[in-house]
């Protein structure tokens, strides 16, 4: 009955349309289309910015996926695009994936990042125009993820980037030389340790459901100049911890704590730039009143906490109940210094405009439904 069921088509439909709002990909056969709530998008280098793009599905293949997109941007009248070749390796059901990626497009420093969920090879998306400051990117990069057994996933990463000065991201050295690009090579080591978690798992990707215990990330990445092109010796690590905590009637709580620092003397590209959210989207891990490349520190500790109560108050409003809406608190902050070396006359590089440490902890409140 269940194999009859399946094969229908009006099964077929709906298992697609809520693939594409899981994946950002429409899949009909063999190619998936999209991302598409990155289709039209708004920032100030481009002014409006078009974007599609296609992949692979496991109708393809179950071992190879190929993706693609290109974009255009009006104001600028440049063509941007990217790519990624992912190769599946082994019988098991873990993840053991190489993947080649390579783009020329705008990167946003300082745009969210979630350690706690795959990247993806194109992040750029719908960015409120007068927030963006983003930078024209050429970058190669190459990613190994072995997943040794459930719970336990280790990644390799080599990835060289060539980031290009512009009037909203100046580069400028302290003597108010301009450098019109900056060469960054990394070779980076990450570890994912979970106990217990439930994953849902497709051949390229997995997908956290959660878990009752603490999820750690710890992520290293480390530069020597000459490596791969690159212009600095430099280290970077960083701790990363989420843990889900019922509270019964109460609700659930979801903490997730930072801290990490940059070793050496760098330009103000390979500092910790705190994540500002620009996008019409939430995101847990990036904050809603911060402007991009406001700021940046060498060491840093950082807190994103929310509580959903469940329904604890608006289920109890007659009429209301039916809505199942539910409440939301939220309550995030960084503390996080800057040295000399990487701020005062003798940094490498002048930091841009505004820019400064969040000395004194930059904290924000949300209440939302």
């Amino acid at each position: 009955v269940v194999d009859s069921v399946a094969r229908q088509p009006l099964t077929r439909d709906i298992y697609s349309i809520g693939n594409a709002i899981a994946s950002g990909y429409y899949d009909r056969g063999a190619i998936g289309w999209g991302p598409y709530d990155k289709i039209v998008g708004f920032n100030r280098l481009e002014r409006v910015r078009f974007q599609y793009g296609l992949r692979t599905t496991e109708q393809f293949s179950r071992r190879v996926r190929l993706t693609a997109y290109a974009a255009y941007g009006v104001r600028d009248a440049a063509v941007k695009g990217g790519g990624a070749v992912e190769v599946r390796f082994g019988q098991s059901y873990l993840q053991r994936k190489l993947t080649l990626t390579a783009r020329h497009d705008l990167m946003q420093l300082g745009a969210g990042q979630n350690p706690f969920v795959e990247p993806k090879v194109a992040k750029t998306g719908l960015v409120r125009s007068n927030k963006a400051r983003a930078s024209m990117t050429n970058q190669l990069t190459a990613r190994y993820d072995h997943e040794w057994s459930e719970g336990v996933l280790t990644s390799l990463n080599v990835d060289v980037r060539d980031i290009k000065s512009n009037g909203y991201v100046p580069m400028l050295h302290a003597d108010n030389d301009p450098q019109r690009s900056l060469r960054v090579a990394t070779i980076g080591l990450s570890a994912r340790l979970s106990w217990r978690e439930m994953m849902l798992r497709r051949h390229f990707d997995r997908y956290s459901l959660g878990s009752r215990y603490p999820i750690v990330v710890v992520d290293g990445a480390f530069g020597a100049k000459g490596l791969l092109g690159g212009e600095y010796n430099f280290g970077r690590v960083e701790l990363s911890a989420l843990y889900r905590l019922p509270m019964g009637r109460v609700g659930e709580s979801q903490l997730i704590v930072n801290a990490g620092g940059v070793i050496g003397r760098v330009p103000y590209p390979l500092l910790k730039i705190h994540e500002a959210n620009g996008s019409v989207w939430y995101d847990r891990q990036a904050f809603s009143c911060m402007n991009y490349l406001e700021f940046a520190s060498d060491a840093w500790v950082g807190w994103f906490y929310e509580h959903h109560f469940k329904g604890l108050l608006l289920d109890q409003i007659p009429y209301l109940n039916y809505l199942r809406w539910h409440e939301v608190v939220t309550f995030k902050g960084v503390y996080g210094s800057l040295r000399e070396a990487n701020r005062g006359a003798g940094a490498v590089m002048q930091l841009p405009e505004g820019m400064i440490a969040p000395s004194k902890p930059y904290m924000e409140i949300g209440v939302g439904i």
